[in-house]
């Protein structure tokens, strides 16, 4: 009798897509159907913030093992990429500038997780960042408030006192 030592590596297949959070909410007119839906993020951000403020936090999961399930994070669209950046390992969302809330009220984007395998799963989530106002406008007086204030001014006299007094 011959005995044969046989060694089996079993490979983790890229068969879940990454997950974010999600909602169980009712999204149908029937109350007993309930489907999971992505928890959008709702965060805000004082304006006139230090560069680098983080924003927000968004992290996914994938059940897959290894490289199939290791994610990598990226913004859409392309155009918040000026505004915002997104660390692709850790999902922390940063400020690349100083909001002013006179000039943006609310940033709208989405996070993109996309996993590790040879045909890539990807998860997106909605990020919303209202632009929270902070009293920084300097307060200048009307130009009617100014000249109502002169003419009360005029009332105002000074008398110098005398030194010299003469009987002429």
């Amino acid at each position: 009798m011959t005995t044969v030592t046989l060694s089996i590596v079993v490979v983790d297949e890229n068969d879940h897509a990454p997950e974010f959070p999600v909602n169980p909410v009712v999204t149908s007119s029937r109350r007993d159907v309930i489907r999971p839906r992505v928890f959008p993020v709702v965060t805000s951000l004082a304006e006139n913030n230090p560069v680098g403020a983080v924003v927000a936090v968004v992290t996914a999961t994938d059940r897959d093992r290894g490289i199939n399930g290791h994610l990598t994070y990226w913004l859409r669209p392309a155009g918040v990429t000026g505004m915002l950046s997104v660390d692709p390992v850790t999902g922390t969302v940063s400020a690349k500038m100083s909001f002013d809330r006179e000039q943006t009220s609310l940033v709208e984007f989405d996070v993109v997780a996309v996993d590790g395998g040879r045909t890539t799963r990807t998860a997106t989530t909605h990020v919303s960042v209202t632009i929270t106002d902070q009293d920084d406008e300097v307060l200048m007086p009307s130009p009617a408030a100014v000249l109502t204030l002169l003419p009360s001014l005029s009332l105002i006299r000074y008398q110098m006192p005398s030194l010299y007094t003469s009987n002429l």
